[in-house]
């Protein structure tokens, strides 16, 4: 005998939607009986909330364009608190390409500091990267994600900095095979 199922959302629920966290009876088999009751553990926050990604943790930190650009529009409390509160080792991904820029920020704004200029501009003035917008303006939001590789002090020295930066760039070749120029 074979069941199937037709599953829908119901009405009225939406603020539950990927936020309640059951306790699953059995978490081996997918399937479970019809009758097994299954408690509410708790309910999160969510996985979004106005389509900014929840803050989770520095390694989990993964936006494409429209996320950063509303951050910042927005001037979303806690990612400002998070982004300002360090620098960093950043990767810009090019998702048409897979090309990756590397960068890193060195400022008393810290990640805050740096990537406003991106969420401005879509390149942040990046040389390679200006060129690919100045050739399509939606370029950015079209192809581009950010993400942090390696959180840095706040009162980083510059040249620390670039040296971390220099590091990530041999390790991913992104001078030879990315859009780095230094």
């Amino acid at each position: 005998m074979q069941a199937k199922f037709d599953f829908s959302e119901l009405d009225g629920f939406k603020l539950l939607k990927e936020r309640v966290v059951i306790d699953w009876n059995n978490p081996v088999s997918w399937l479970q009986g019809f009758n097994n009751k299954m408690p509410v553990i708790r309910i999160d926050r969510g996985l979004q909330e106005n389509n900014i990604p929840v803050f989770t943790s520095f390694e989990d930190v993964v936006l494409n364009y429209n996320q950063l650009k509303l951050i910042f529009e927005s001037n979303n409390k806690e990612w400002k608190a998070k982004l300002e509160s360090c620098n960093c080792i950043y990767l810009i991904l090019d998702k048409l390409t897979g090309k990756q820029y590397v960068g890193s920020t060195y400022n008393t704004r810290g990640i805050w500091g740096r990537w406003e200029i991106y969420a401005n501009t879509g390149h942040g003035f990046d040389k390679d990267l200006e060129s690919l917008i100045n050739n399509d303006a939606a370029y950015a939001q079209k192809y581009f994600q950010w993400c942090i590789l390696e959180t840095l002090p706040l009162k980083i020295l510059e040249e620390h900095a670039i040296d971390r930066e220099s590091l990530y760039k041999r390790k991913f070749g992104t001078r030879e095979f990315g859009y780095n120029n230094n």
